[in-house]
Formats: C-alpha cells, structure tokens, sequence
C-alpha cells in the first residue's frame, strides 16, 4: 500500500465555477503538486490552489474510487476536473475514504456556507452499497458529516 494525498483543487482564473480536480500526489505536501500544476508546461493562465487534502493509505485505489464516484460529472476523460459542487467532494472523500484516512486536512463543510441541504442526487451520489442501505444509515451519513437532507 503506498501512503500519500487526495487533493482538491482548482485553478483561480480559468476554471469555471463548480470545477474542481480530485488528484493524488505520493508526496505528503500539497503545495508541492500545486507548484507541479503550476509550471509553466502543465499551467497556461491562473494559478492552481488546494483546497483541502487527505493523507490516505492505498493512494492509487483512494483516487480511481473518488474517479469512478463522479465519473458522470467529469468535465474530460483524459483529465481529473470534475463540474460539482465542493461539499459533495469534501463529503464523498471523507465517508467513501475514511477506512484509509490517516490525516484529514479538508475544509470543515461548515465554514462553506452554513448548514449544508444535500438534494437527493447527492445523497444517492454518497450512498455505496443499496442493499444494506437503511434509515439508520441516512442517519449515520447525517449526524457524521453535520448534513440535513432534503426530500
């Protein structure tokens, strides 16, 4: 199992709103990968910032989940930018991630806005295995990530 980080981040000038890159980076500092993003044969315009990242067990396996998590919302196929809402993001790594989280580094969901109503699409978005789905399970989801889902 290599150790290393799931970042998020986007660039300030050219992405559009709601485009976010999940990445992984076998080096345990962010700022490093941003610097990577940031050179001049990578990065033409903007500057690329982290949001927030997690130190995870199993990096390789962390980032090819979270990919195939959003693989409807992903802007390209050759590319790690995904057009979604950056609560659904720091949510869906913590609860699909937490087995292999070793350090947690994202942002609180709470200083994103308040409290945070998750639509349904997002609620099934964060939901693994539908057969052992049930109501205490929406309540686990609810009170560990301070979420108040709406349907």
């Amino acid at each position: 199992m290599t150790t290393g980080i799931i970042y998020v981040a986007r660039n300030e000038v050219s992405d559009p709103p709601n485009h976010y890159k999940i990445g992984k980076s076998t080096k345990a500092d962010p700022d490093i990968r941003m610097m990577e993003l940031n050179s001049a044969e990578v990065n033409y315009r903007g500057r690329y910032i982290c949001l927030g990242h997690v130190l995870v067990n199993n990096v390789d396996e962390c980032e090819l989940k979270m990919h195939r998590l959003f693989s409807r919302e992903r802007v390209n196929n050759r590319k790690e930018f995904f057009d979604v809402d950056l609560r659904s993001i720091i949510t869906s790594i913590r609860m699909n991630l937490a087995q292999d989280i070793i350090n947690d580094n994202l942002p609180n969901i709470e200083g994103l806005g308040g409290v945070y109503q998750l639509s349904n699409k997002e609620l099934f978005s964060l939901i693994n295995d539908f057969d052992s789905f049930n109501f205490l399970e929406l309540c686990k989801i609810s009170f560990q990530k301070g979420l108040n889902a709406r349907f």
